[in-house]
């Protein structure tokens, strides 16, 4: 094949597919690294495994956050852990696509460019993820009509006018998945005296959030530590507490894809939103949240089969497309 693998280097998740093997990461885009060394000792779900196994003793990075580079070193051995699972090694060099956001800037292509060539990559090109997402939306390159993509991630909100294949406004809020964990915990904190971690307001979040209807679960029993005396103690969270700690973070959602459309020309308003709007990203999976979305701002909201892995499924038909791609897939 003439191009190896496509990786997306998010905020919560990696996702990398091959060529070969398909889809063969999907997993927290994190490394854990030994506080006492330095040294790596494992990426993803085994990392967030290893810090409860042996608590204290390593700390867990993210290199890419809210779509900038954040930790250089990280990246390259994250880069090299995800090669390495797509079957690919110094020996056997790759040729690599990455999936960036539009706030990515030149320095930091390029240093990723050499992160990832001295982790086994033969060549680094970038794609849009907005872009790629769009393309495994159906959306041509060469369609002049476009689409709005709005991708809902961790740590930031995206708003992206997609037109022949690239970018023509951009607009992001640090509105996302932490913001909402964030609003559960202080909730929590507030009206309970609990104060409970980050991973257990995502949990409680992706098990009990929802914008408007039935949950997952209409409750989600968790355990916190009473803020006064610091004794474990048990809660049972309901999903209207959720959906109320929740609705702030929501508005910001809909104020940044509402300015990103106050923002586009109104001659191309029309034509971006012929077709609804594109929501992917983690988030993108809450419940009715896209009907909630929808109704604000009254366009119809789709969400694809994987919100969390098209925009690697899109950049690979990208790629393979046989219309020309200059200028959509970037060199650095």
């Amino acid at each position: 094949m003439a191009d190896d693998i496509v990786i997306d280097f998010g905020t919560e998740n990696v996702v990398a597919l091959s060529a070969k093997k398909g889809l063969v990461v999907n997993e927290p885009s994190i490394i854990a690294r030994s506080i006492s060394t330095g040294k790596v000792l494992a990426m993803g779900r085994r990392g967030l495994a290893m810090q409860e196994e042996i608590p204290g003793s390593l700390i867990l990075v993210r290199p890419v956050v809210n779509g900038s580079l954040s930790d250089l070193p990280a990246l390259q051995s994250l880069g090299k852990m995800v090669i390495k699972r797509c079957g690919r090694s110094k020996l056997h060099r790759s040729k690599v696509i990455v999936c960036v956001s539009p706030a990515m800037s030149s320095l930091e292509k390029r240093a990723i460019r050499d992160a990832l060539r001295s982790s086994g990559a033969s060549s680094v090109r970038f794609v849009l993820q907005a872009v790629a997402a769009s393309v495994y939306a159906g959306v041509s390159p060469s369609d002049a009509t476009g689409a709005l993509v709005v991708d809902v991630g961790a740590g930031k909100t995206c708003v992206s006018a997609v037109s022949l294949g690239g970018v023509i406004d951009y607009t992001s809020s640090h509105a996302g998945g932490e913001s909402m964990d964030n609003a559960i915990r202080k909730m929590l904190r507030n009206q309970r005296g609990v104060v409970i971690s980050s991973s257990a307001a995502e949990e409680i979040r992706m098990m009990a959030g929802s914008v408007s209807g039935s949950s997952i679960h209409e409750a989600v029993e968790v355990i916190g530590y009473n803020a006064l005396d610091g004794q474990k103690e048990s809660i049972v969270v309901k999903a209207d507490e959720v959906r109320m700690a929740c609705e702030l973070v929501l508005e910001d959602i809909f104020s940044v894809v509402s300015d990103c459309l106050s923002k586009i020309p109104p001659e191309l308003t029309y034509d971006l939103t012929s077709r609804g709007i594109l929501l992917i990203g983690g988030l993108a999976m809450m419940n009715g949240l896209a009907e909630w979305l929808g109704e604000k701002l009254g366009l119809v909201v789709s969400v694809p089969d994987d919100p969390r892995t098209c925009i690697v499924k899109g950049a690979y038909r990208l790629i393979h497309m046989h219309s020309n791609t200059r200028g959509i897939i970037e060199e650095i």
